[in-house]
């Protein structure tokens, strides 16, 4: 292994490459495979990459979309996380709905729907029945 794995702030935008000065630190977060963010990260988008490709290889904007899936619920995990820990604060809820509703939008662009409730086949349909009509002519 080559070292410690680095933690994933929430407010991170830069990657903290050693060598760099603060006025170079531009450019994508990375997240190291070996944490649990990363271990989400990998799992989320396998997920969502395994409902949209069907067995096919999936194309690029499925993998865009799948990437983006991951990094909103890696997101979402972290406000959680920092919610539990009691440092929530206004800022964070309004930047945490806005993350659960752009997730939401996400995942009903890309065909997430809710499944049907197992007992939803032995509820009768609505509407009554007449009174004077027999059981068997409805």
């Amino acid at each position: 292994m080559p070292g410690k794995a680095r933690p994933v702030y929430l407010y991170s935008l830069v990657d903290p490459s050693p060598g760099r000065s603060k006025g170079q630190r531009r450019g994508l977060l990375r997240v190291d495979a070996r944490t649990k963010a990363g271990r989400l990260l990998a799992r989320i988008r396998q997920g969502v990459l395994d409902h949209l490709s069907q067995g096919a290889e999936p194309t690029l904007i499925q993998c865009s979309l799948a990437e983006r899936c991951a990094w909103l619920e890696l997101q979402l995990q972290m406000y959680d996380a920092k919610q539990i820990s009691g440092q929530f604060t206004s800022y964070d809820a309004k930047v945490y709905y806005a993350a659960v509703n752009s997730l939401k939008r996400l995942y009903k662009e890309i065909g997430f729907t809710k499944a049907p409730p197992p007992f939803a086949s032995l509820m009768k349909p609505a509407g009554r029945r007449r009174k004077d009509t027999p059981a068997d002519a409805a």
